[in-house]
């Protein structure tokens, strides 16, 4: 079975999340996106099938260095003699992964909002 923890080490890397968020937590959003969102954009390949070149994790264990100051977000590639820049899949994957892991920590806080002379507070009802 492949293993998402480099994509996790990516993860934390592009986002600011809390060091006691578990692993567990982000891989589980990771698998989901892959296989919910990423398998379906690439017609059927997950991120597992496709090249390390382009960003994905098959054949390499390791997530390819970028080719710039900010290497999540830009990856030269060569097809058929052309020079493209990418965005690499596993940073296509993250974003993914990001929007369902707020979606679960959304739930979890129990956010309630309301709004007073047009200005939009978010109250943790935890914490009232």
């Amino acid at each position: 079975m492949n293993s998402f923890s480099e994509v996790i080490k990516k993860f934390r890397e592009i986002f600011d999340i809390a060091a006691d968020v578990k692993d567990t937590e982000i891989n589980k959003c990771i698998q989901e996106a892959d296989k919910l969102d990423i398998k379906v954009a690439l017609c059927g390949d997950t991120f597992f099938s496709v090249s390390s070149e382009l960003g994905g994790g098959k054949g390499e264990s390791d997530i390819p260095a970028g080719t710039d100051s900010d290497s999540n977000y830009s990856l030269d590639i060569v097809i058929a003699g052309k020079n493209y820049n990418i965005v690499p899949l596993y940073t296509i994957l993250c974003y993914y992964a990001f929007v369902r892991y707020m979606k679960i920590a959304d739930q979890k806080k129990h956010i309630y909002r309301t709004e007073n002379a047009g200005i939009q507070r978010v109250v943790d009802i935890a914490r009232l």
